[in-house]
């Protein structure tokens, strides 16, 4: 099943990461937003072998996280054209970048008018402007800080000026292009953009499943909190406290094997946090949901083939 048919309905379709920002097209890549990681990242496999419950074992097979493409040049504006043909062509990934840039210049000031009222209002306040907030940031009345943040409010200019209005307003659309043609991080980004009285729904369930069809390790963590806490609220649709307890594991598995194997402390702490919530949930579980555990995460990896790179 393509992913998109499982997210919610009334869900527009329309963050160790590798950034493949393209470089100049030369004779042997004329495509400047092809993927530039080296062959041997993108063919890269990692199969890690997670004890059950039960003690028994299963093999989980990782891969890298997809690439992020985005703009080549300082001016998304130029470049809008060739990233829009580019994209017609066959780039899906690429609609991505070009959504994810354009949400970004959103906040992004016009002209140089605006640039100067808002370095004049952080002089003043103290507060710069971050995605449409204002951030207490008390060191930016010291002049060197005032002149860093003008630089990046021209660098942000330089990028985005050039973008006439019906441009921006595509960003969504991209998204969804983005999502019709599998992109992986479309699904996450629109999971993640629902604001949580959703997410612990039917709405919230739907979304991150669709992420976790991509193959998304991440997606694993968000799953077991929806239906743990849905089930134990006893919110109506299709939570279930085994499913919880399940997605954790796998979550709980992948991050134990991937602390182990690089010897990541932040990956060790997040295991011994999810460890937490096996606990809490095991407690509640019946006779027969507790016999059953390790049959239900078999079931999760078995039905989902694309899992799992690393996100």
């Amino acid at each position: 099943m393509h992913p998109s048919a499982l997210l919610p309905t009334g869900v527009a379709v329309l963050g160790l990461l590798w950034l493949t920002p393209g470089s100049v097209a030369g004779a042997e890549t004329p495509d400047p937003y092809a993927d530039r990681r080296p062959e041997a990242v993108k063919a890269w496999r990692k199969t890690f072998s997670v004890r059950l419950p039960d003690d028994s074992f299963v093999d989980i097979v990782t891969r890298r996280t997809p690439a992020l493409i985005g703009p080549v040049t300082e001016s998304l504006g130029d470049e809008y054209p060739a990233m829009r043909s580019a994209i017609l062509a066959g780039n899906h990934d690429l609609a991505f970048g070009l959504y994810r840039h354009l949400a970004l210049c959103d906040h992004s000031p016009r002209d140089e008018q605006e640039i100067q009222q808002e370095l004049a209002e952080v002089a003043r306040t103290g507060q710069a402007r971050f995605a449409g907030h204002r951030i207490p940031v008390l060191t930016m009345r010291d002049i060197d800080q005032i002149a860093r943040y003008e630089q990046d409010l021209h660098r942000r200019l330089r990028r985005c000026g050039g973008l006439t209005e019906a441009q921006r307003d595509e960003a969504l659309d991209w998204r969804a292009y983005a999502a019709r043609h599998g992109v992986s991080w479309a699904f996450k980004d629109i999971a993640q953009q629902l604001p949580r009285e959703r997410t612990f729904t039917e709405d919230g369930l739907a979304a991150w499943e669709a992420v976790w069809a991509t193959g998304s390790y991440a997606a694993s963590s968000w799953l077991g909190g929806i239906h743990d806490e849905a089930a134990r609220a006893g919110t109506e649709g299709r939570f279930d406290l085994l499913d919880g307890y399940a997605y954790y594991y796998i979550y709980y598995a992948l991050n134990r094997a991937l602390a182990d194997e690089y010897g990541s402390a932040i990956m060790h702490r997040s295991a011994l946090r999810v460890a937490t919530q096996l606990a809490e949930i095991e407690a509640l579980l019946t006779p027969e949901q507790h016999a059953s555990r390790s049959t239900r995460v078999r079931a999760l990896l078995a039905g989902n083939p694309a899992c799992c790179y690393v996100d």
